[in-house]
Parts: structure tokens; sequence; C-alpha cells
């Protein structure tokens, strides 16, 4: 008995959400061809005013009742969203099991750490903030509109968490600053992300040389993009 086009379907995963308990098992749900939110919500105000993403897990089954086999299997993304501030990527983890938060990290697992930025956090930041005050010398370079810097919070040289995180936009302005020696200048670089802070991280005040590396208790690193971490697949 030949395995014919209906009897290629997809399923619904246990959770279809962005809650960090999304995705899990194949459910017996099948996302039916054509309809609509069948696997994503529709875009609010919200998101398209500042941006979101998304991650769902759906699962391809072949449920023909012989035993056949289905050579060259794939999934392939045909066409573009008619939104054009929208798209669509997929990726497989190999798992049926993984949640939501699991597959953020396997796709935060792209950008890797760099070498550390020409710039330092500006004070205390609490969790949940969705700005970052930077301050840099007025000849380096600005981190600009797209760019993943990466903060890092330390305790002495020891490590203690970190986030990527995604500026979504920027203003700078030049400030001057005054010690013994007399006035100076630094650039004040705000910097709005596309995720709020998770936890809180603080850093040096502006100074006329630069901080001591080894005692801040935050660093700033650019980042890498690797493309072998996890294979993105567009169109």
């Amino acid at each position: 008995m030949t395995i014919t086009v209906e009897d290629l379907q997809f399923y619904a995963a246990e959770r279809m959400t962005d809650n960090a308990d999304g995705g899990g098992q194949m459910s017996s749900a099948a996302i039916v061809s054509g309809a609509s939110n069948q696997i994503f919500d529709d875009i609010s105000d919200v998101d398209r005013a500042v941006g979101d993403a998304s991650i769902r897990k759906v699962y391809a089954a072949v449920i023909s009742a012989n035993t056949d086999k289905y050579l060259d299997a794939g999934v392939v993304i045909f066409r573009e969203p008619a939104d054009p501030s929208t798209s669509v990527l997929a990726f497989s983890t190999g798992s049926y099991y993984d949640e939501r938060d699991a597959l953020k990290t396997r796709i935060e697992q792209t950008i890797s750490r760099g070498a550390r930025w020409n710039g330092w956090l500006w004070g205390q930041h609490l969790t949940g903030q969705r700005v970052a005050v930077l301050w840099q010398r007025p000849q380096e370079q600005l981190p600009s509109s797209g760019q993943r810097l990466e903060l890092v919070a330390k305790a002495g040289t020891v490590e203690q968490y970190s986030q990527f995180l995604w500026i979504t936009r920027i203003t700078e302005s030049l400030r001057t600053r005054y010690d013994d020696s007399g006035a100076y200048q630094v650039r004040e670089v705000v910097c709005e992300l596309a995720e709020p802070l998770n936890a809180a991280f603080t850093g040096p005040e502006p100074t006329r040389a630069d901080p001591v590396v080894s005692t801040q208790q935050s660093l700033m690193y650019d980042t890498r993009y690797n493309a072998e971490a996890v294979p993105l697949h567009g169109i």
C-alpha cells in the first residue's frame, strides 16, 4: 500500500504556548492545513510595536497503517509571511521531550562571546529593566541597533551569571565629568533592549582612566555568530 499525501501529518506539542514549559511531547491534536492560529497566535499591537520572538514545537508524522518506508523526508518553508515585519525560521533539536526554555537556550547557543567590548555598564541596573546605560570613550565606536552584547556579572575573579543583550535602539550624548585634574568627557550610551534584564548588574562610574578589569562587578563583551551550533533554516 503506497504512502500518500494524506498520510503525512503535523501534530501539535503538548503545550502550544510561549510559556517556559511550552512544547513537550507530541499530542494527538492534528494541525489542520490552511486554518489560522494552528501554530502561532495572532500578532498583537504590543508585539508589533516592541517586537517578539515566538517559539512553537510541532511534530511531523506518517500515519499510514502499513510499515512501508518513507524515504528522504524533510520540512521546507516555501513562502515568506505576508507581513513584511515578520520572519519565520525552522530548526530541530532531535528531542521528543524538550520544552521552550531548552529550545530558547539552543537558539542562544548560536551567539558566543567575543572580545571584551570597549565600554562599561554605568551604575546599578535592576532586574526587569529594559534599558542599559553604558559609558565609553568619545573616540570609540558606538554599538548599533540590532547588535548583541554579553553582559557578565562577576564576584572577584568568579563569573556569576551573564545575559545576552539585544539592542533595539540607542541614544548617545557627550557628558563632561570632573576630577582633581579638571574636566574630561565620556560618551553616555542609552541602549533599549528587546528583553528585560533577568538579573541585577552593577557597573563602575566613569573615570578619566579605564577601570581595572579584574576588580569590576560587571564586564561587557562583543559577540560572534556561530552558525554551526544550531542550523536555522529559512526559505
